[in-house]
């Protein structure tokens, strides 16, 4: 919901449930189940200048999962933007974010995280279809082998746009900090293109490539079952194809559907695979 309370004040307001269901055995301790409640008040100051704050608490809980504990975490930030000239805008936020375990686990690792995140961003129009962006940060999130994940990140993307075709090119750097101490940080590096152009009056083609590199740490967990080191400190890599199509239903509701081929190499034969991936999405939006 967003409510403009004046010519110069916005407010807006979140909530949302999001169910993750694992299609395979192996991986029902990643079924989930997510509530994420937020709310965020923004001022113009000037034509060029706006900031605000912001804060967001999310509940997690894994229904299937007999060693993992269901966690809560809550983040509160400033952010800015500010026009430096006619095409170029600087933007940022800088907060706190803490996040807790319902009980202490030894297979997650800490019960407690709490971390500063924040992140700068720079934004400029090159000419009337070309602009580029660039920036820095460190966020956080729900890990997948641990309560909580702190990304340290830099990206970087290169944007096309004119009346009927768009495109891009995305770089992103990230090292990760699970909260998990004994997983040891990991490095993921991902480059991609995604394209997209009208098929028809109301129909679009969109097209996405990208090529992820890991590069996990040393692992240090004393434990009996030799298999599970290898799955949490081997490297990989990963190509993605994505292929699809989406058009208006109605004036609300927006259909999309597409086809994706994954394919992941590493020396660890438990995780290399092929996969073929189809799926179909309804988005309905109201404004109010």
């Amino acid at each position: 919901m967003d409510w403009l309370m004046a010519r110069d004040d916005n407010m807006s307001m979140q909530l949302s449930r999001m169910d993750v269901m694992a299609m395979d055995k192996e991986f029902q301790d990643q079924d989930r189940v997510s509530y994420m409640e937020s709310l965020a008040y923004e001022h113009k100051f000037t034509p060029d200048f706006v900031s605000g704050l912001s804060g967001s608490m999310s509940q997690e809980t894994f229904p299937s999962a007999t060693n993992r504990p269901d966690s809560a975490s809550s983040s509160l930030s400033a952010f800015s933007s500010i026009k430096l000239t006619d095409f170029t805008v600087l933007s940022g936020n800088l907060g706190y974010f803490q996040g807790a375990a319902a009980n202490q686990s030894m297979s997650y690792g800490n019960s407690d995280v709490s971390s500063t995140m924040g992140s700068l961003a720079m934004e400029t129009k090159l000419n009337k279809r070309l602009s580029h962006m660039a920036s820095i940060g460190r966020s956080a999130s729900v890990g997948f082998s641990s309560s909580y994940d702190i990304s340290d990140f830099a990206q970087y993307r290169l944007s096309y746009k004119n009346d009927d075709v768009s495109g891009s090119f995305f770089s992103r750097l990230q090292n990760v900090t699970p909260s998990r101490e004994e997983l040891g940080t990991y490095f993921d590096w991902v480059s991609g293109v995604d394209y997209q152009m009208p098929l028809t009056k109301v129909i679009a083609l969109k097209m996405l490539v990208d090529y992820t590199v890991r590069q996990s740490s040393d692992f240090t967990m004393d434990v009996q079952n030799e298999e599970v080191p290898q799955l949490w400190s081997s490297d990989y890599s990963t190509w993605r194809a994505r292929i699809g199509t989406g058009f208006n239903v109605t004036k609300k509701i927006y259909f999309d559907i597409y086809y994706e081929h994954i394919e992941r190499l590493s020396d660890a034969a438990e995780l290399a695979y092929s996969r073929d991936i189809g799926a179909a999405v309804f988005t309905f939006s109201h404004e109010f």
